[in-house]
């Protein structure tokens, strides 16, 4: 739908995706009994403003959309409920609901307390070598985060601090992320959406290459991210970035030489190293073990038993399942954003937004919400 069509024009195409019969709708919306659909749709009958707010109601579609000063590729929940992201068998709809609920708690918090604040990022680069651009612009951010060769201990307060919330969900097998880019507040804002059945340094990686897609600003009002062998510049690049944001060429190459591996190693030496270096940087095994081929640290050969293994064998064969348990004790629980759970918390201490926002935020349920927020002092506990 172009933004240069007419408002009828557009009325056209919704009444279509929406099945709602032409006639119905002009009746409803109170026009002259000689004026009919085909009159609103070719200008022959001009729509006034009372007219456009019923139009809306009717079609339960945003009246920015109507007008075209906001395209319904730039309305999340829109284009859901036309079917118009992804696959209607395949979408994960509930994960996509929730990110469109974000995305209008955010245009309430802004309302209420202000916009947030954000850390400007720096430029990212234009390399047009895709994986190159991708690595220099990792270690931009790196650099102007004062991280240096150390992991990144929170990513998600580093994703946060752009402006950019993020959510954990269930998503189907096989999908690790999404990132929804939306325009309905005037703007472009993005929620990133991570997948709750990965391992923790999987969700981290997945988090890392979303970042990329946001950063560099990349088209699409949904990316579906798979993480397979990347085809695209664009995945080629957000790769490349996750895995130098997450684990530095240097610092692999230091780590590589301070246990003195090397690609004559044995795959035995690996079965130790790649487990360790997954815990202590918080990577895929995936990304690691890509990397250390494609730097020629280890031989592919070497790597074969480490791939074999299922991940958790790989923790357990190399004693460290004390420490992997540790890290994964909340990897499989849906969760809200917590930069924007801060906000509304603070809206709620101001009198601002109910406790049902605040749970609506949380992904939770009331009562446990209203219980919690009871515990640290800002309501009475609910009784049952």
């Amino acid at each position: 739908m172009s933004s240069n069509e007419s408002i009828g024009e557009r009325l056209a195409t919704l009444v279509a995706q929406v099945s709602v019969d032409p006639a119905s709708f002009v009746r409803e919306l109170g026009l002259p009994a000689s004026i009919t659909f085909e009159d609103v749709c070719d200008g022959t009958f001009t729509l006034d403003a009372s007219d456009i707010v019923a139009a809306s109601d009717i079609l339960d579609v945003p009246i920015p959309v109507l007008t075209g000063d906001v395209p319904v590729a730039g309305h999340l929940g829109v284009s859901l409920r036309l079917g118009l992201v992804g696959d209607r068998e395949q979408t994960p709809e509930a994960a996509l609901s929730f990110a469109d609920r974000v995305l209008s708690h955010m245009d309430v918090l802004d309302a209420v307390l202000g916009p947030a604040a954000r850390e400007a990022h720096p430029p990212m680069s234009t390399h047009s070598y895709g994986k190159r651009a991708g690595r220099d612009s990792a270690d931009r951010i790196r650099r102007s985060r004062k991280l240096g060769r150390d992991p990144v201990s929170d990513l998600v307060g580093l994703v946060e601090s752009y402006g950019f919330p993020v959510i954990f969900q269930e998503l189907p097998e096989g999908l690790h992320g999404m990132n929804v880019r939306d325009q309905r507040s005037g703007s472009v804002r993005r929620v990133i959406v991570i997948s709750t059945r990965g391992t923790w340094p999987m969700q981290r990686y997945t988090l890392a290459h979303e970042l990329c897609h946001a950063l560099f600003d990349d088209a699409g009002q949904v990316i579906f991210d798979h993480l397979e062998e990347p085809d695209a510049m664009e995945e080629a690049r957000a790769e490349s970035f996750a895995r130098e944001l997450l684990l530095p060429s240097a610092a692999l190459r230091n780590e590589v030489t301070t246990r003195g591996l090397g690609p004559r190693s044995m795959s035995e030496r690996w079965l130790r190293a790649v487990p360790d270096l997954m815990l202590r940087w918080g990577i895929s095994r995936r990304a690691l073990v890509r990397s250390l081929i494609e730097e020629r640290h280890a031989a592919e050969a070497a790597l074969a038993d480490v791939m074999n293994l299922s991940v958790r064998e790989s923790i357990e064969r190399a004693g460290l399942t004390e420490q992997w348990s540790m890290m994964c004790g909340s990897e499989h629980l849906p969760s809200g954003s917590p930069m924007l759970t801060e906000r509304a918390v603070q809206a709620f201490g101001h009198g601002h937004v109910s406790v049902r926002f605040v749970a609506e935020v949380l992904d939770r349920d009331v009562e446990s919400t209203a219980s919690d927020l009871a515990s640290a002092g800002w309501l009475e506990p609910v009784r049952s």
